[in-house]
């Protein structure tokens, strides 16, 4: 069951992030599109967070830590997660990666 459906209000302006959404290549075409550095660190440590709580509602389902949690709980926490990370925080790349895209097809003109 897919938690979370594709929708274009998930898209930030990039064919290739909109794609993937994967933390590495989202940050390094970041970079690419002149997203300033303070706030890619920002970013950056944003996704952080997320794996580290990724890791700890692991170790909860396993029993490792304390206050159990269920795997529909954790589906939920990262639908959500994702969800809200996209509409708010990715949205804010949108017009940088615009610009990139923009400016890659007035070059190959």
């Amino acid at each position: 069951m897919a938690y979370l459906s594709w929708s274009d209000r998930y898209s930030v302006g990039s064919p290739i992030v909109d794609a993937e959404h994967h933390f590495a290549s989202e940050e390094k075409y970041m970079k690419l599109a002149g997203y300033p550095e303070e706030e890619l660190r920002e970013h950056m440590r944003i996704h952080e967070e997320l794996v580290d709580e990724i890791f700890h509602l692991y170790a909860r389902l396993r029993g490792e830590e304390g206050g159990a949690t269920s795997g529909v709980d954790v589906g939920k926490f990262i639908e959500n997660w994702l969800s809200n990370h996209i509409l708010d925080v990715d949205k804010r790349c949108e017009p940088y990666f615009r610009r990139l895209i923009a400016s890659e097809k007035g070059d190959a003109a």
